[in-house]
């Protein structure tokens, strides 16, 4: 089974990182579809998460995407 990990950027130093969270390909695209200005199904669910800049200020990350795990 094909698994995704979100990928988040930092709106305030611009950090991209990873959420530990896995998710199936079915959850990663009703993730992306709850978070999508084209299709907001759920807009209290924004998909952003504060983030901890490495200067000591606290950023808002928004999600980018889903990157597809390599499963070896």
């Amino acid at each position: 089974m094909k698994k995704y990990i979100g990928e988040y950027k930092c709106r305030l130093c611009g950090a991209v990182f990873i959420c530990g969270k896995q998710y199936t390909e079915d959850e990663a695209v009703k993730k992306i579809s709850r978070n999508s200005l084209i299709l907001p199904l759920f807009p209290n669910d924004k998909g952003d998460m504060p983030h901890g800049c490495e200067d000591g200020s606290i950023g808002i990350a928004d999600l980018q995407g889903f990157r597809k795990i390599n499963e070896e």
